[in-house]
């Protein structure tokens, strides 16, 4: 499914876990997912778990009424609990830094979603994109991620810190209470473009606690380098597909912003493509069909939503890339899927 491509560091899992407060035995559910209830900071950041694994598992938690459940877990998500990333992200110069290195190295925690900072005439939103078709563990993961940034910096500069507004992309809930305690005097509004944190110049540029240069540039070079294996053990095709899907939502992404996006020129881009036989259009170009194939096959979205998911503005245009795909409509595509 768009946005499951690939994997999120257990830490994720082992911190809802602890956060669902119901649970009789969180070992045993740490368990279902091949995680014992023992593990250093390093270890439990560095294994990942399929994101599908960790989808279903926030729907086994069964939390979508609990509405303290985000604040939680994010009061639970404790810096130093991802080892050399954590500190990187306090020793930083001022909280603008702290994020610039969130953004620059999530992906060592997971390849599902991404940050991006975005400038507002009042400071800047820390937008979070996590490219996936509404559902309630959706809805959840996204609270828990803009609550734990939250939590980061206030950790990070031993300070209150609430955002100018707060935004989500899901429908209000029946109660806003727990999201006002947690977020202090923020706006929080529902229903928006994104999920998003709109954060003050003022905020942005408050010193860190443990601020520390020297420091900084030991634990750099060596997220760098571990980012580089990151990086390197997905393959080209691999890591474009993962850039266009995380943005077909939105329509589909120019070469020019996926080869920002990995740190490469346009130029480069076309020539390592050209290197494996490849186009960037038949890296679109299948990748909306992955998309497609598997949000019929697994979301009940109607056939214009499922075209709009896919990066098409137009469900003729939809259905007519769909027939030329697998000789079938989407509707019958989906038909045939839940009757075999």
């Amino acid at each position: 499914m768009k946005g499951q491509i690939g994997a999120v560091s257990s830490q994720f899992i082992r911190k809802l876990v602890a956060a669902a407060e119901h649970l009789e035995d969180p070992a045993a559910m740490l368990a279902t997912v091949g995680l014992s209830s023992e593990a250093d900071a390093t270890a439990a950041t560095q294994h990942m778990v399929a994101a599908a694994v960790f989808y279903d598992l926030l729907d086994r938690l069964e939390v979508e009424n609990d509405a303290e459940f985000p604040f939680r877990y994010a009061r639970g998500a404790a810096v130093d609990d991802f080892g050399a990333l954590g500190l990187a992200l306090k020793t930083a110069e001022t909280l603008r830094g702290t994020l610039e290195r969130l953004i620059r190295y999530y992906l060592l925690l997971t390849d599902t979603a991404h940050y991006e900072l975005e400038a507002h005439p009042d400071g800047a939103w820390f937008i979070f994109h996590r490219p996936m078709p509404e559902r309630i563990a959706v809805r959840i993961a996204n609270e828990c991620a803009l609550a734990a940034v939250v939590s980061l910096l206030r950790q990070v500069s031993k300070s209150d810190v609430s955002p100018l507004t707060v935004s989500f992309t899901h429908p209000r809930p029946a109660s806003t209470k727990a999201h006002h305690r947690y977020f202090g005097d923020s706006s929080i509004r529902f229903e928006a473009e994104h999920n998003a944190l709109l954060l003050s110049h003022q905020l942005l540029a408050t010193k860190s606690a443990l601020g520390d240069d020297g420091l900084s540039r030991f634990l750099l070079t060596h997220l760098d380098s571990d980012l580089q294996k990151r990086q390197e053990s997905q393959s080209l095709e691999t890591q474009i597909q993962q850039v266009v899907a995380n943005a077909l939502s939105d329509g589909v992404p120019k070469i020019a912003e996926v080869a920002r996006q990995l740190d490469m020129s346009e130029r480069t881009l076309h020539r390592r493509l050209a290197e494996c036989d490849r186009t960037y259009q038949t890296l679109v170009d299948e990748t909306r069909r992955n998309a497609a194939e598997s949000l019929l096959k697994h979301t009940d979205y109607s056939l214009a939503d499922v075209a709009f998911l896919s990066g098409f503005s137009e469900q003729s245009s939809f259905q007519r890339a769909f027939k030329r795909w697998l000789q079938q409509t989407p509707a019958t595509f989906r038909q045939v899927m839940r009757e075999a």
